[in-house]
């Protein structure tokens, strides 16, 4: 597949934020199969309209993690909810399929693909940037995987046992200066 840019140009927040996501911005609810009445595995849920900050860069068919931003640690994922985007109706609005929670405003939606090649590439850059698998990355997380280059990639060769995946929901970034703004990019397998 092609190398897929997420949102164009995004800005360093005053937290950590992840790479793939963007947050909701009001409450959603999930919905019940209409033949059964429930969301169990394995019954057809119709679409939940999922308003957020942006859905540039989301596709239909992505596959998405929904939750809290404590949910986005190695410790934690197994609590997120997953789902797959089943239309982009606006730049602020999608709909997804396979929700089995109810979410509030503020909670994160991040792309949840396999990549084996990711790229973050400073446009204005005065502070150090840090990548690491949790959301609670900061300059000294253990999470960090690399911290302070000018640009990051990442490449996986899983064809000769080289390299580590990481699904795209990983990828979450620290910026040392608030107002950086920096381009990322990822392909999938």
């Amino acid at each position: 597949m092609p190398i897929r840019t997420f949102q164009g140009i995004q800005t360093v927040a005053s937290a950590s934020q992840p790479v793939f996501g963007t947050t909701l911005t009001a409450a959603v609810n999930f919905s019940v199969d209409r033949f059964t009445g429930t969301n169990r595995p394995g019954t057809t849920t119709a679409p939940v309209a999922v308003p957020v900050t942006s859905s540039v860069g989301m596709k239909v068919g992505d596959r998405v993690a929904v939750g809290p931003k404590a949910n986005f640690t190695t410790a934690n994922r197994g609590l997120l909810d997953q789902g797959t985007i089943a239309s982009i109706v606006s730049p602020t609005s999608i709909t997804v399929t396979g929700l089995m929670q109810n979410h509030v405003s503020g909670e994160y939606i991040v792309l949840c693909e396999t990549s084996d090649h990711v790229q973050i590439v400073p446009v204005t850059l005065s502070g150090a940037i840090y990548l690491g698998t949790d959301s609670t990355i900061n300059a000294s997380d253990s999470s960090m995987f690399a911290g302070g280059p000018p640009q990051y990639w990442q490449d996986s060769n899983p064809t000769t046992g080289t390299g580590q995946a990481y699904q795209t929901d990983q990828y979450w970034l620290f910026g040392s200066t608030p107002g950086d703004t920096f381009i990322a990019r990822f392909d999938q397998i």
